[in-house]
Protein backbone atom coordinates (compact mmCIF):
# COMPACT_ATOMS: atom_id res chain seq x y z
CA UNK A 1 0.00 0.00 0.00
CA UNK A 2 0.66 3.60 -0.40
CA UNK A 3 0.56 5.42 2.98
CA UNK A 4 0.21 8.87 3.90
CA UNK A 5 2.92 10.55 6.44
CA UNK A 6 -0.14 12.14 8.34
CA UNK A 7 -3.67 11.72 9.65
CA UNK A 8 -6.14 12.98 6.25
CA UNK A 9 -8.57 15.65 5.84
CA UNK A 10 -11.87 15.37 3.95
CA UNK A 11 -11.03 15.69 0.89
CA UNK A 12 -10.24 13.87 -2.69
CA UNK A 13 -8.00 10.69 -3.45
CA UNK A 14 -6.27 10.69 -7.24
CA UNK A 15 -4.04 8.36 -8.80
CA UNK A 16 -2.32 8.14 -12.07
CA UNK A 17 0.16 5.73 -13.54
CA UNK A 18 3.46 6.75 -15.18
CA UNK A 19 4.97 4.70 -17.52
CA UNK A 20 8.61 4.35 -18.42
CA UNK A 21 8.34 6.84 -21.14
CA UNK A 22 7.08 9.50 -18.57
CA UNK A 23 3.90 9.28 -19.97
CA UNK A 24 1.35 9.90 -16.89
CA UNK A 25 -1.89 8.74 -17.46
CA UNK A 26 -5.51 10.67 -16.78
CA UNK A 27 -6.15 10.36 -12.98
CA UNK A 28 -8.85 8.26 -11.18
CA UNK A 29 -10.10 10.83 -8.63
CA UNK A 30 -12.43 8.95 -5.39
CA UNK A 31 -13.80 11.24 -2.28
CA UNK A 32 -12.66 10.30 1.05
CA UNK A 33 -15.00 11.32 3.99
CA UNK A 34 -12.89 11.64 7.60
CA UNK A 35 -14.80 9.67 9.77
CA UNK A 36 -11.31 8.24 12.14
CA UNK A 37 -11.41 10.28 15.52
CA UNK A 38 -8.26 11.46 16.31
CA UNK A 39 -5.84 10.04 19.41
CA UNK A 40 -6.28 11.70 22.95
CA UNK A 41 -4.17 15.06 23.13
CA UNK A 42 -1.76 15.74 25.80
CA UNK A 43 -2.50 17.66 28.88
CA UNK A 44 -0.35 19.53 31.67
CA UNK A 45 -1.73 21.38 34.36
CA UNK A 46 -0.65 24.51 35.81
CA UNK A 47 -1.68 25.92 39.21
CA UNK A 48 -1.83 30.04 38.42
CA UNK A 49 -1.33 32.27 41.93
CA UNK A 50 -5.11 33.04 41.69
CA UNK A 51 -6.61 29.79 41.82
CA UNK A 52 -7.13 29.51 38.07
CA UNK A 53 -5.38 26.71 36.13
CA UNK A 54 -4.24 27.26 32.81
CA UNK A 55 -3.82 23.85 30.60
CA UNK A 56 -1.10 23.41 27.86
CA UNK A 57 -0.42 19.93 25.79
CA UNK A 58 0.16 18.81 22.61
CA UNK A 59 -1.96 16.98 19.59
CA UNK A 60 -2.19 16.92 15.62
CA UNK A 61 -1.51 20.60 14.14
CA UNK A 62 -4.64 22.24 12.47
CA UNK A 63 -6.78 20.25 15.17
CA UNK A 64 -9.08 22.19 17.77
CA UNK A 65 -8.30 21.34 22.00
CA UNK A 66 -11.05 21.68 23.94
CA UNK A 67 -10.41 21.96 27.58
CA UNK A 68 -12.97 20.93 30.41
CA UNK A 69 -12.28 22.32 33.81
CA UNK A 70 -13.40 21.05 37.44
CA UNK A 71 -16.18 24.01 37.30
CA UNK A 72 -17.49 22.81 33.85
CA UNK A 73 -16.84 25.66 32.02
CA UNK A 74 -14.79 25.09 29.16
CA UNK A 75 -11.76 26.65 26.98
CA UNK A 76 -10.28 26.00 23.40
CA UNK A 77 -7.08 26.72 21.65
CA UNK A 78 -5.85 26.05 17.89
CA UNK A 79 -3.37 23.29 17.94
CA UNK A 80 -0.20 24.74 16.26
CA UNK A 81 1.93 23.48 13.50
CA UNK A 82 4.17 21.85 16.03
CA UNK A 83 1.66 20.19 17.64
CA UNK A 84 1.65 22.44 20.42
CA UNK A 85 -1.49 23.99 22.37
CA UNK A 86 -2.34 26.27 24.63
CA UNK A 87 -2.38 27.28 27.62
CA UNK A 88 -5.71 27.82 27.89
CA UNK A 89 -6.92 29.13 31.53
CA UNK A 90 -9.96 28.92 33.17
CA UNK A 91 -12.19 32.54 33.66
CA UNK A 92 -12.24 31.47 37.42
CA UNK A 93 -10.79 30.00 40.29
CA UNK A 94 -11.24 25.76 40.30
CA UNK A 95 -12.46 23.72 42.93
CA UNK A 96 -11.15 20.14 42.85
CA UNK A 97 -12.07 17.93 40.33
CA UNK A 98 -11.16 16.37 37.00
CA UNK A 99 -9.79 18.75 34.08
CA UNK A 100 -10.27 16.63 30.42
CA UNK A 101 -8.84 17.62 27.22
CA UNK A 102 -10.31 16.48 23.68
CA UNK A 103 -9.42 17.45 20.30
CA UNK A 104 -11.70 18.12 17.64
CA UNK A 105 -10.26 17.76 13.47
CA UNK A 106 -11.66 19.36 10.57
CA UNK A 107 -14.32 16.82 10.14
CA UNK A 108 -15.49 17.56 12.94
CA UNK A 109 -14.63 14.33 14.48
CA UNK A 110 -13.70 14.19 18.35
CA UNK A 111 -10.65 11.82 20.45
CA UNK A 112 -11.21 10.38 23.63
CA UNK A 113 -10.80 12.62 26.52
CA UNK A 114 -7.56 12.91 28.39
CA UNK A 115 -8.62 13.13 31.75
CA UNK A 116 -6.46 14.21 35.38
CA UNK A 117 -7.47 14.96 38.69
CA UNK A 118 -6.75 18.43 40.11
CA UNK A 119 -6.76 18.79 43.61
CA UNK A 120 -7.26 22.66 45.21
CA UNK A 121 -5.09 23.71 47.46
CA UNK A 122 -4.41 27.04 46.79
CA UNK A 123 -5.97 29.74 49.63
CA UNK A 124 -8.14 32.03 48.21
CA UNK A 125 -7.18 35.94 48.55
CA UNK A 126 -8.16 37.64 51.36
CA UNK A 127 -12.09 39.14 51.22
CA UNK A 128 -13.13 42.64 51.89
CA UNK A 129 -15.32 43.43 55.03
CA UNK A 130 -17.18 46.81 56.01
CA UNK A 131 -18.36 47.14 59.64
CA UNK A 132 -21.62 48.45 60.09
CA UNK A 133 -22.79 49.71 63.52
CA UNK A 134 -26.05 49.37 64.42
CA UNK A 135 -28.33 51.03 67.11
CA UNK A 136 -27.98 48.21 69.59
CA UNK A 137 -24.46 48.39 69.60
CA UNK A 138 -24.43 44.96 68.02
CA UNK A 139 -21.91 44.90 64.39
CA UNK A 140 -23.18 43.82 60.65
CA UNK A 141 -20.31 42.99 58.25
CA UNK A 142 -20.95 42.84 54.73
CA UNK A 143 -18.45 42.39 51.75
CA UNK A 144 -16.90 40.35 48.88
CA UNK A 145 -15.18 37.49 48.24
CA UNK A 146 -15.12 34.62 45.43
CA UNK A 147 -18.97 32.90 44.75
CA UNK A 148 -19.67 29.74 46.75
CA UNK A 149 -16.66 30.24 49.37
CA UNK A 150 -17.96 30.68 53.10
CA UNK A 151 -17.28 33.92 55.05
CA UNK A 152 -16.72 33.72 58.38
CA UNK A 153 -16.37 36.72 60.74
CA UNK A 154 -15.13 37.15 64.30
CA UNK A 155 -16.05 39.74 66.24
CA UNK A 156 -14.45 41.85 69.19
CA UNK A 157 -15.50 39.48 71.53
CA UNK A 158 -14.57 36.57 69.60
CA UNK A 159 -17.63 35.05 68.95
CA UNK A 160 -18.06 34.42 65.33
CA UNK A 161 -20.48 34.46 62.38
CA UNK A 162 -20.61 32.89 58.61
CA UNK A 163 -22.12 33.56 55.17
CA UNK A 164 -22.17 31.97 51.73
CA UNK A 165 -21.01 34.23 49.35
CA UNK A 166 -23.48 34.83 46.29
CA UNK A 167 -23.02 34.52 42.65
CA UNK A 168 -22.55 38.31 42.50
CA UNK A 169 -19.25 38.14 44.89
CA UNK A 170 -21.22 39.67 47.79
CA UNK A 171 -21.69 38.36 51.56
CA UNK A 172 -23.68 39.46 54.59
CA UNK A 173 -24.35 41.30 56.68
CA UNK A 174 -23.17 38.77 59.75
CA UNK A 175 -24.40 40.43 62.28
CA UNK A 176 -23.23 39.47 66.02
CA UNK A 177 -25.34 38.26 68.35
CA UNK A 178 -23.99 40.79 70.97
CA UNK A 179 -23.42 44.46 71.37
CA UNK A 180 -19.36 44.71 70.78
CA UNK A 181 -16.48 45.92 73.15
CA UNK A 182 -14.14 47.66 71.05
CA UNK A 183 -11.55 45.45 69.21
CA UNK A 184 -10.35 43.79 66.11
CA UNK A 185 -13.35 42.53 63.47
CA UNK A 186 -11.20 39.91 60.75
CA UNK A 187 -13.00 38.18 58.13
CA UNK A 188 -11.99 35.03 56.07
CA UNK A 189 -13.34 33.21 53.40
CA UNK A 190 -12.90 29.44 53.12
CA UNK A 191 -12.99 27.46 49.59
CA UNK A 192 -15.05 24.40 49.05
CA UNK A 193 -11.96 22.05 49.08
CA UNK A 194 -11.78 23.88 53.04
CA UNK A 195 -8.28 26.26 51.98
CA UNK A 196 -8.68 29.25 54.16
CA UNK A 197 -7.98 33.16 52.89
CA UNK A 198 -5.53 35.34 55.19
CA UNK A 199 -7.79 37.59 57.17
CA UNK A 200 -8.94 41.20 56.46
CA UNK A 201 -8.35 42.86 59.37
CA UNK A 202 -9.91 46.36 60.76
CA UNK A 203 -10.10 47.49 64.49
CA UNK A 204 -13.56 48.99 65.81
CA UNK A 205 -13.73 51.68 68.24
CA UNK A 206 -17.18 51.61 70.32
CA UNK A 207 -18.42 54.56 71.23
CA UNK A 208 -22.21 53.23 71.32
CA UNK A 209 -23.80 54.11 74.45
CA UNK A 210 -25.46 51.33 75.93
CA UNK A 211 -29.36 51.31 76.22
CA UNK A 212 -30.45 52.40 80.11
CA UNK A 213 -30.26 48.96 82.50
CA UNK A 214 -33.31 47.94 84.68
CA UNK A 215 -33.44 48.67 88.03
CA UNK A 216 -35.16 47.30 91.51
CA UNK A 217 -35.38 48.93 94.41
CA UNK A 218 -35.33 47.17 98.00
CA UNK A 219 -35.65 48.84 101.34
CA UNK A 220 -33.83 46.60 104.32
CA UNK A 221 -34.86 46.82 107.65
CA UNK A 222 -31.84 49.09 108.61
CA UNK A 223 -33.32 52.29 106.28
CA UNK A 224 -30.26 51.41 103.65
CA UNK A 225 -31.32 50.64 100.22
CA UNK A 226 -30.31 47.47 97.94
CA UNK A 227 -30.38 47.94 94.34
CA UNK A 228 -30.77 44.75 92.02
CA UNK A 229 -31.14 44.97 87.79
CA UNK A 230 -30.16 43.99 84.82
CA UNK A 231 -27.88 45.05 81.60
CA UNK A 232 -25.20 44.12 79.49
CA UNK A 233 -22.78 41.42 80.96
CA UNK A 234 -19.50 42.37 81.08
CA UNK A 235 -21.25 46.53 81.66
CA UNK A 236 -20.55 48.00 84.90
CA UNK A 237 -23.68 49.35 86.80
CA UNK A 238 -23.64 52.54 88.95
CA UNK A 239 -26.19 53.37 91.00
CA UNK A 240 -26.47 56.69 92.56
CA UNK A 241 -28.48 56.59 95.89
CA UNK A 242 -30.69 59.85 97.35
CA UNK A 243 -27.91 60.97 99.25
CA UNK A 244 -25.98 61.18 96.24
CA UNK A 245 -23.65 58.52 97.39
CA UNK A 246 -22.56 55.71 94.59
CA UNK A 247 -22.81 51.81 94.45
CA UNK A 248 -21.28 50.07 91.64
CA UNK A 249 -21.52 45.91 90.31
CA UNK A 250 -20.45 44.57 87.72
CA UNK A 251 -23.36 43.07 85.18
CA UNK A 252 -23.17 39.20 85.12
CA UNK A 253 -23.03 37.29 81.99
CA UNK A 254 -26.62 36.35 82.59
CA UNK A 255 -27.25 40.33 82.60
CA UNK A 256 -28.18 40.81 86.43
CA UNK A 257 -26.19 42.60 88.61
CA UNK A 258 -26.14 43.45 92.53
CA UNK A 259 -27.49 43.35 94.86
CA UNK A 260 -26.44 47.33 95.44
CA UNK A 261 -26.93 48.25 99.16
CA UNK A 262 -26.29 51.98 100.27
CA UNK A 263 -24.09 52.34 103.05
CA UNK A 264 -26.38 54.92 105.29
CA UNK A 265 -29.69 54.85 105.71
CA UNK A 266 -31.45 57.12 102.92
CA UNK A 267 -33.41 60.31 102.80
Amino acid sequence: PVTSTATQPSGDVSTTQTDPANNISPAVTDTYTDTTAPDAPTQVITVNTDGTLSISGTGDPGNTATVTFPDNTTGTAPIQPDGSFGPVTSTATQPSGTVSTTQTDPANNISPAVTDTYTDTTAPAAPTQTIGVNPDGTLSITGTGDPGNTATVTFPDNTTGTATIQPDGSFGPVTSTATQPSGDVSTTQTDPANNISPAVTDTYTDTTAPAAPTQTIGVNPDGTLSITGTGDPGNTATVTFPDNTTGTATIQPDGSFGPVTSTATQP
